[in-house]
């Protein structure tokens, strides 16, 4: 013989005492003949919602902030499998969870890809024009430094310059592909730098730039990307491959070079 749960109609022993489904408490065994089914016209869809709504409804009460915290004494903690206490558990519970979130995100940190972060704030920059956020990605500081004493009357500073290139790269791009001009990419292939290949870079910068002495420029990290760039307006689209060559140069990440296959 069995009994159902008064709630969700899931079936029980008769000396159940609460529903092993949603918890809700149940009343003494009645005798057999009185044992019914699930309410008329219920379904096990609808008797599931039932339980789940309970049960989390159960939780919700059960979950009282303040005790939990009141709970998390060091006794408690040490006396855990003695004397377990329920707030204890959940606020160790609670403290666990919060740990593997702060260790993934710190994973998350520590191993993307810094080529990403670089390349969404140039594309960002290219759709907002925003001068500042595109010099930071495509300027080392010897070169805000360089361009800075070298520019021309024609503007009051180096933001102004870039505000002025990037309008006329995004009215040429309105002109071909129309209004609302959105960039994306898509990393089809990405190696790291050799160290020969990094000095190499340094050597170049050393190059441009006769004023600067070896210790003046650290490359220190670098990566060739290969992207798919799809430009698209409100009229047009087309896609082009490109590799994109970042640098860490001196602390920070930069577009050194774009080779447009």
């Amino acid at each position: 013989m069995s009994k159902f749960c008064t709630t969700c109609g899931a079936s029980l022993d008769d000396s159940a005492t609460f529903c092993t489904t949603c918890g809700t408490p149940q009343p003494s065994a009645a005798p057999a003949a009185a044992a019914q089914p699930a309410a008329a016209g219920a379904t096990p869809a609808s008797n599931a919602a039932a339980g789940v709504k309970n049960a989390f409804g159960t939780v919700k009460e059960n979950f009282k902030p303040k005790e939990i915290i009141q709970s998390m004494t060091l006794d408690n903690i040490k006396n855990i499998r003695k004397n377990p206490n329920k707030n204890t558990i959940i606020g160790l519970a609670c403290c666990g969870f919060i740990f593997i979130v702060i260790l993934i995100i710190v994973l998350a940190l520590i191993f993307r890809s810094p080529y990403k972060s670089v390349l969404n704030k140039y594309f960002d920059a290219m759709e907002d024009c925003n001068a500042k956020k595109y010099i930071s990605v495509t300027m080392t500081d010897f070169q805000k430094e360089y361009a800075e004493d070298h520019l021309s009357d024609k503007y009051d500073s180096l933001e102004e310059k870039y505000e002025d290139y990037l309008d006329d790269v995004k009215d040429s791009a309105e002109d071909e592909y129309g209004d609302k001009v959105r960039y994306s990419y898509t990393v089809k292939k990405a190696k790291s730098l050799s160290d020969s290949k990094l000095k190499d870079w340094r050597d170049k910068y050393l190059d441009w730039y006769d004023d600067l002495d070896k210790s003046d420029v650290k490359v220190s990290k670098g990566y060739e990307v290969k992207c798919k760039v799809t430009v698209k307006g409100k009229d047009d689209d087309d896609s082009r491959t490109v590799t994109f060559t970042i640098l860490k140069v001196n602390g920070d990440w930069v577009i050194a070079d774009q080779d447009y296959d």
